[in-house]
């Protein structure tokens, strides 16, 4: 009896999954060798269930004319759905956002720094050797953030913000070996936020914050200017001026 409940319910996958994968024709086939397997043990269900009640033993036999009932109910409600017509699905990638831009003088990162970023910034980089970064960013993920850093700095790229560069993208600017930003560019700092989308909720913010201040320090910003921004909580934003920023080292540029 297990044995033909087994085969239905495979029958009735076979005819839903195959039929929207492989076709009609496809379908047609497969479930009908399965199909005939299970005609078999239909056969033989209602052998066991007749041999049983002649021996007046009936709940053995209703248990395998039941078995028998179960089998042709799957059957009714699953093997129309061969001729129903199936959904489109859709197997493009959700986001599919362009985050690094090529220009003829510059890469720019737009939108919010994650391992997608990376991904995309390490192929622009081998493709076009020497070019600075550009970083136009409202933030995104610290720690994406330090790997980028990283990346940037041992190509050995200057950074530069056109327009704004707000919270964890401020660490890929701290990357370059030139820094720079246009003059009424944004640039804003805070502590970290282990936000629970982002999967990451079991690092120990106060360790990560100090991996990422010793970088900065090491990067040639002013450890005073380092520690005011870990003192900014996660829900405000520190906007220095540049010429706080120009003293601190956090921009190379004398403008």
């Amino acid at each position: 009896m297990l044995a033909l409940l087994c085969n239905t319910i495979g029958l009735s996958l076979a005819a839903t999954l195959l039929s929207h994968h492989l076709g009609l024709l496809y379908a047609v086939a497969v479930t009908g060798a399965l199909g005939l397997l299970a005609f078999w043990q239909v056969i033989g269900a209602f052998r066991f269930g007749d041999r049983h009640a002649r021996d007046n033993h009936m709940g053995l036999a209703w248990l395998g004319y039941g078995s028998i009932t179960i089998v042709l109910a799957l059957l009714l409600v699953t093997l129309p759905g061969l001729w129903l017509e199936k959904p489109a699905v859709d197997l493009t990638p959700h986001d599919t956002r362009v985050r690094v831009e090529a220009h003829d003088d510059h890469l720019l990162i737009t939108g919010q720094i994650d391992y997608r970023t990376l991904s995309q910034l390490r192929t622009a980089l081998a493709d076009h050797p020497a070019l600075p970064v550009w970083l136009n960013s409202g933030g995104g993920h610290v720690i994406a953030a330090r790997v980028i850093a990283t990346v940037i700095e041992a190509e050995q790229r200057d950074t530069h913000v056109p327009e704004r560069c707000l919270s964890a993208c401020t660490m890929v600017l701290a990357g370059g070996t030139h820094r720079s930003a246009a003059p009424d560019a944004v640039i804003g700092f805070h502590s970290y936020r282990f936000d629970h989308d982002m999967r990451v909720e079991t690092l120990n913010v106060a360790e990560q914050e100090a991996k990422d201040q010793a970088y900065l320090i090491a990067r040639g910003i002013d450890p005073a200017f380092v520690r005011r921004i870990y003192e900014t909580p996660p829900d405000k934003m520190w906007h220095p001026t540049r010429q706080e920023m120009q003293a601190a080292g956090v921009l190379s540029d004398p403008e």
